[in-house]
Parts: C-alpha cells; structure tokens; sequence
C-alpha cells in the first residue's frame, strides 16, 4: 500500500481530520441557507462541455486553472451560488503545484466543490487529498470504499458513462450507428499506462494477432473531430475491453453508444451494470480466451449477427437513456440541491 495514503489513513483515525470535515459542513449549512437556485452559476471542466449543454449559467473552465493562485483569482468573487463541477484531472493537469493550489482553493473558497473522481480504484493518495478538498465527492469505483469516503461527509457513489460525444451529437449521426456494413476485425486502442505492466503486456500479445488492437497517443485521439472517432467505432462489431485493475472504464459505454458488442473479461458478469445488457450485447472472455483471440473474436461477431443493424440501434438507445454524460450530469445537480435541502432542514 502506498506510504503516503497509510499516513493519510492514520490521520483519518487519529481524529485530526474531524477539523477540516467540520470546517467544510459548516460551509455548507451556510450555503444551504443562502442558495438560490435561480442565480447559480457553473464553473465546469472543460471535458464535461458535452455533457453539461443542459446547465443555466455555465463557464468552462481552461486546463491552466489551477497552476497559480493569479489564475483562480481571475475567475472573480465567489459566493453560495457558485458551484465547481471537477473530475480528478483538472487538478493535476499541471505539475504538482496545481495539485496544491487546488487542495487550497477547495479548504478555502466560499464555492461549493464537486468532484467527480474516475480513478479512485488505484490512485489512492490523489484520491483521498481530493475528497479532503471536495465538498460533494463523487467516486466512480466501489474499490476503497471506506478509506476514500471518510474524508468527506457527502460522497457518493457515481458510475462512469460515455462523454465524449454529445447526445445532440449522436442523434444527429444515428445513421453510423446503422449503418449496414462493418468490420470483422474487432476494435481495441488502449493508452501506455505504465502502472499496469500486466495490461500492457497482454495488449501487446493480442497486436500481434489482431490489427484492430494495440496502444494509441491518447493526444492524437482526441486531436480528431467527434465525427471522426464516432465513425471509427461505428466501423467495427466488437470492440475489446481490457481494464485496469477492476474498473468499469468508459469505453464500454462507448462502445455500445455506437452499437458495437463489448468483449469483456468474465469477471465482469458479476458488476452490477451488466444486468443491463442483453445476451447479444456482450462476450466474455477467460484467459484461454487470450490465447487463442480469433475464436473469441469470431463469437463476438456472431453475436452482432444476431440481430444486426436492430441490435446496434437498441444498443445504443440503451446508453442514451441510462449511460451517458449528461445523465450523469443531472444526477449530480439532483444530488447536490437535494442534499442542501436536507442540510437547510437541520
């Protein structure tokens, strides 16, 4: 276990924390009382501009935020009817310096800070410093439940979805997603990362054998238009799916938007969300699986056959119903004035 989220652990149970998480509710009783939802205004995270559209009074926010206090000053005063929308990348898109004008900005502001943390299943520290800093945090993964929800009153559990197109974007190109021709050659592009040297290694068995599949510069990915990266995964059948450790990364939900059928290891049939998939939206893969991919891939296939281009479209409906960004979106405004309404009434 990292050293530095056991002392952190050690602070948590030795009660030192109890000032800060004290300092922060009551913060909030006074928000509560004052909050006006007609005047509130959004500072959002560049990457929710997709999924925010729906919300009154948004600004978005630049990458550089929080890499000095100059740059957070500029945003002007704030008051009970400001509200931050975060992820736990804005925090670190600088050095390490932006990390700390941020746990700063969060123990300080007299904004309301929510942050929605997509990758509390291994970066423990982070995690625990941005629910310290947090006045809502929101974590996408059950993993250290208990240890990252303990450094603030009002966390919640918050799945991830697809983002990164809009739900006006994929309603105007639903065309992709029925489209009648596509590829065999099933769909896997994954980032280096090199915290995960076993996910690396079978990513790289698996190029060997199947061209769809191998590592891509998340850079030059999001350097294409949405139009372009929408057609490359409406262009496949399958798409594979080999997360990190035991997280229910994001491309599932995007594999599915654009009407593919998701390749997944079968550990996965016991996490919640697959309830939600039919017997022709998945195929589950062991580690023989691995082995031999083409049989796998070939099965995988079998299952779009199935039902086609009416599969693709139910697919895809699915996820916009329940798996999409700006559903997560409404889910955190309900979260937030419901809770201050229940704070209002102590």
């Amino acid at each position: 276990m990292d050293t530095r989220f056991k002392q952190n652990l050690a602070i948590l149970q030795n009660g030192e924390i109890d000032v800060i998480k004290l300092q922060k509710a009551r913060k909030l009783r006074v928000i509560a009382d004052r909050l006006e939802p007609s005047k509130v205004r959004y500072f959002v995270e560049e990457k929710f501009r997709n999924s925010s559209v729906e919300l009154e009074g948004v600004a978005y926010l630049p990458d550089n935020i929080f890499d000095t206090s100059e740059e957070i000053n500029s945003l002007g005063p704030m008051d009970h009817n400001t509200i931050f929308l975060l992820s736990n990348e804005l925090p670190q898109k600088g050095n390490i310096n932006s990390l700390i004008n941020f746990l700063k900005f969060g123990l300080t502001t007299s904004a309301s800070v929510i942050l929605w943390d997509w990758d509390n299943h291994h970066h423990l520290f982070i995690s625990t410093l941005l629910s310290l800093s947090s006045d809502f945090y929101l974590y996408s993964h059950t993993s250290n439940e208990y240890e990252i929800t303990n450094y603030c009153d009002y966390s919640f559990h918050l799945p991830i979805a697809s983002y990164q197109w809009g739900r006006g974007f994929l309603e105007e190109n639903i065309e992709l997603v029925v489209r009648k021709e596509r590829s065999d050659e099933t769909l896997g592009n994954f980032s280096n990362y090199a915290l995960f040297q076993n996910r690396n290694r079978i990513i790289g068995r698996l190029s060997s054998k199947i061209n769809g599949v191998g590592f891509i510069d998340p850079a030059t990915y999001f350097k294409m238009s949405d139009l372009e990266r929408f057609e490359r995964w409406t262009n496949h059948k399958t798409h594979l799916i080999i997360p990190t450790l035991d997280d229910v990364p994001i491309r599932i939900f995007d594999a599915l938007v654009s009407g593919g059928v998701v390749i997944l290891p079968q550990r996965f049939a016991a996490k919640p969300f697959f309830k939600s998939l039919g017997q022709n939206d998945f195929e589950l893969y062991d580690q023989c699986d691995l082995e031999e991919p083409e049989r796998l891939i070939e099965r995988a296939n079998g299952k779009f056959n199935k039902e086609g281009v009416g599969g693709a479209l139910r697919r895809a409906g699915n996820v916009l119903r329940n798996d999409i960004g700006d559903r997560r979106i409404s889910e955190i405004k309900r979260i937030f004035f419901e809770t201050m309404k229940s704070i209002k009434l102590k």
